[in-house]
């Protein structure tokens, strides 16, 4: 994420074909990694095609691999390409939330799904109606792109984290926190990971 934001901003200081690249390639691969790594392992095992995680690792690897020479050879494309391959994430998190029994987790599902929806939204107000807004001398919607999918990415990758742990690794517990606490809800998630405690035979 503070790789995306750093590329981000070069490109849009510059304008450049270079930071372009650089900013999507990022996005690319953050998105690739978010699906090897958070990906259910009951859902990698239903495609038929992967008989391990480790087998959708490498497959995300060699999609990003291609996926960045054929950003190199038509960037135009890039932008489109990029928000298509975060489709897939809206079914995977709907199935989790129907799964998930924590209501507090469930609650920052929606807020993300909220974010992400304003989000899109400015970004294709900005790409299709451009021409109306600099009319109007008001040519921030894609500023507002940029904080609104900050949120929903960053609620995004604690959900993913959150998921992973709760059904990958029944030993331990995990909590969805936020901090600071006083300020509930609205404040920065995180996951607290703990060994649960041994039970006592009697």
């Amino acid at each position: 994420m503070m790789v995306i934001g750093a590329s981000s901003a070069y490109f849009h200081a510059t304008l450049s074909l270079v930071g372009q690249l650089l900013d999507e390639v990022a996005i690319l691969w953050v998105l690739l990694a978010g699906y090897a790594l958070w990906t259910p392992e009951w859902m990698i095992q239903y495609t038929g095609i992967f008989k391990s995680r480790t087998g959708f690792k490498l497959a995300a690897v060699v999609v990003a691999v291609v996926a960045t020479l054929l950003g190199f050879v038509y960037p135009a494309a890039n932008a489109i390409a990029l928000m298509m391959l975060g489709v897939p994430c809206v079914p995977i998190l709907w199935k989790e939330i129907q799964r998930c029994k924590s209501t507090k987790v469930v609650k920052l599902a929606y807020i993300g799904i909220l974010w992400w929806f304003v989000a899109v939204m400015l970004w294709l107000s900005d790409r299709l109606l451009c021409d109306i807004w600099k009319y109007f001398s008001f040519p921030y919607f894609h500023c507002g792109w940029h904080v609104f999918i900050l949120l929903g990415s960053n609620i995004g990758c604690v959900l993913g984290c959150y998921f992973y742990s709760h059904s990958e690794h029944k030993e331990l517990k995990t909590e969805l926190s936020f901090w600071p606490t006083s300020f509930g809800t609205w404040g920065l998630p995180y996951i607290a990971v703990r060994k649960k405690p041994l039970q006592k035979q009697t």
